[in-house]
């Protein structure tokens, strides 16, 4: 746009140039992020998929709830699998935790569970950790713990709710003695 210097002073060209080149810059940083969003979203999808994989090729319990540990341990620095035997919270399988360091809010998650026989989320302990009840038939038979930050806990809740699914169609598996595909 050509200017009238005797009408418009350099601060308005000033001004107005800013405009633009702010205008612009906004528009491709609009553009960038949602790139970097799908980006993101599909890398995020792709892992999730790949955990719930090895979920599947688990042929065991035991392969099952190891797997549930090992990709969890990629959304969390500290996780552990509880089994919840005679009423009690028993450590199985931790990655970054000591056994002899458990976090307390471990107990309030198995009472929570057995209240309410939920596969719901729990936030016991606070921001910095969840609880994760893995349910089979309806019974909660094992808590995930994670230490992980907010925006990780969905994936470790889909994760959590898909083992409990792959262990009760293993238990339907053996009980009626058909091999797990």
């Amino acid at each position: 746009m050509p200017y009238n210097d005797s009408i418009v002073s350099s601060d308005d060209r000033l001004r107005d140039a800013l405009e633009r080149a702010l205008a612009d810059a906004r528009t491709q940083l609009e553009l960038e992020l949602r790139t970097l969003t799908h980006e993101l979203s599909d890398a995020a999808a792709t892992t999730l998929a790949s955990a719930a994989g090895a979920l599947d090729r688990g042929a065991s319990l035991a392969e099952v709830l190891r797997a549930l540990v090992d990709t969890s341990a990629t959304y969390a620095d500290r996780v552990g699998l509880f089994l919840i035997r005679d009423g009690r919270v028993r450590p199985w399988r931790l990655v970054g935790l000591a056994a002899d360091a458990l976090p307390p809010s471990l107990e309030a998650a198995a009472d929570l569970s057995r209240a309410r026989e939920t596969d719901g989320r729990s936030n016991a302990g606070g921001d910095r950790e969840s609880t994760f009840p893995v349910t089979v038939g309806g019974r909660v038979v094992a808590i995930l713990y994670a230490d992980a930050a907010a925006p990780r806990t969905g994936a470790l809740e889909v994760l959590t709710r898909y083992a409990g699914h792959v262990l009760e169609s293993r238990t339907l598996h053996m009980a009626l003695g058909i091999a797990a595909r």
